[in-house]
């Protein structure tokens, strides 16, 4: 009896956002034309949904979406004998609701697993919306025997086991896996780990931006302990995996890394967001400036503004660095002085109170003039305003109420200051683009 031909594994490294159900299925439907020879597609944790899907969940009418996600699929696949699809999606049975895993054909569901493991910490919440799974989902594709994982799953000992029992050709895990640094060296780990078990390893994760959280891909191919196939990071990508002539991409430097993620997040926001243009208030320091150069380069500069507010005490140098800095990104730049603003600011408190205010009072009156000028902007053109603290200011309290904290989203959030310069000299290793 001849050895059986290998089986055609398409990775769909897909970015999907939550709720667009017909986006999400146009995706998935597109990572089928582009591999119609796959045996099986594999696309990530909630790709009919978008992930995470939080109290969404709660909704019959986003359940059913998600299943006509899945109906569309089949339908897609009856054209094709043989090839299937594992989409992810929120499933209901018998009164619960799980985190599912189906594989899908030209006739519908054939088999499902429900993710076992839930994760319950840091940014996950599953344990409030789904309950536990139990067992290994499992079916046969042209005599190889093939199981499925959600997520965490992979991460537990005892699934593991269960994998091991099984004694699948390969093991095809389903993510949605937030990115932070050294994660991909993690789930490597993992993978490798389990390939030792006898089965190949399949593990696609999603991509893109969704509010907080930013998924970077990282979809990888395990086999005997070894890493055979690696996407890149950070972008979408559907590739078959070939064992004679697969690419195992390299990770970036954690500075592009860095870069690559918040770039990934400030787009998605705002796309997400339906915004026309993102303003940055720029100072002339180093924490507007990489904010407004990570989003020229997340959205392109015609949707970025940058916007100059000198007051009365504001250095020449501080105005001249930031209109030279929009002019090295190609971005549109205004110049409002808001010295006369603050100033009747100051008037009227002062009639209020009987006296000049405070210093701390009006100190933070200049940054509050600052938040209400960017605001209204924001509101004109249909946009929003992007914040520039980074994570020691705002662990420390540096920040201004209403003033220097006012927007729909800080670019440098997640970022400590040293990181900052660190990004600074990244984007400058070409060029000058932040003035030094």
């Amino acid at each position: 009896m001849g050895q059986q031909a290998p089986l055609r594994i398409c990775l769909a490294q897909l970015e999907l956002a939550v709720g667009d159900f017909k986006g999400n299925q146009r995706r998935i439907i597109a990572a089928l034309d582009a591999a119609p020879d796959a045996d099986v597609v594999l696309t990530p944790e909630f790709s009919a949904c978008g992930y995470p899907p939080e109290d969404l969940v709660a909704y019959p009418e986003f359940i059913a979406a998600g299943e006509r996600v899945l109906d569309a699929v089949a339908a897609h696949l009856r054209g094709r004998p043989g090839q299937h699809a594992v989409i992810g999606l929120p499933r209901a049975h018998e009164g619960r609701l799980y985190n599912v895993a189906a594989v899908v054909n030209g006739d519908g569901v054939v088999c499902e697993h429900r993710k076992n493991h839930l994760p319950n910490y840091g940014v996950f919440d599953e344990k409030r919306y789904f309950a536990d799974g139990e067992g290994v989902g499992t079916f046969e594709l042209r005599g190889h025997g093939v199981a499925l994982a959600v997520c965490h799953d992979v991460w537990v000992e005892e699934f593991a086991e269960l994998v091991a029992a099984r004694k699948p050709a390969w093991l095809l895990a389903l993510n949605a896996s937030p990115f932070h640094l050294g994660v991909q060296a993690e789930r490597e780990a993992i993978t490798r780990r389990l390939s030792k078990l006898g089965c190949d390893v399949a593990y696609v994760n999603k991509v893109g931006g969704q509010d907080e959280h930013v998924f970077d891909g990282g979809s990888h191919v395990a086999r005997a302990g070894e890493i055979a196939a690696r996407l890149p990071l950070f972008a979408p990508e559907v590739a078959v995996f070939d064992p004679q002539a697969a690419t195992v991409h390299e990770p970036p430097s954690a500075t592009e890394q860095i870069a690559a993620a918040l770039q990934l997040g400030v787009r998605g926001y705002v796309e997400a967001a339906g915004a026309a243009k993102a303003f940055v208030g720029v100072s002339g320091g180093i924490d507007s400036a990489v904010a407004l150069a990570l989003a020229a380069r997340a959205l392109g500069p015609e949707k970025v503004v940058a916007v100059l507010l000198p007051a009365a005490v504001t250095a020449a140098m501080s105005v001249e660095d930031g209109a030279k800095l929009a002019a090295n990104l190609g971005v549109e730049c205004l110049r409002i002085p808001i010295a006369g603003a603050v100033k009747a600011f100051e008037e009227r408190l002062a009639e209020a109170l009987g006296r000049a205010p405070a210093a701390a009072a009006a100190e933070n009156l200049q940054a509050r003039a600052r938040g209400v000028m960017l605001m209204a902007l924001a509101n004109d053109a249909g946009g929003l305003v992007l914040t520039t603290g980074n994570k020691s200011e705002m662990a420390t309290g540096f920040a201004t109420l209403y003033g220097d904290m006012a927007g729909a989203f800080d670019v440098l959030k997640d970022i400590a200051k040293g990181q900052v310069y660190e990004l600074a000299a990244w984007l400058n290793r070409e060029q000058e683009v932040i003035p030094a």
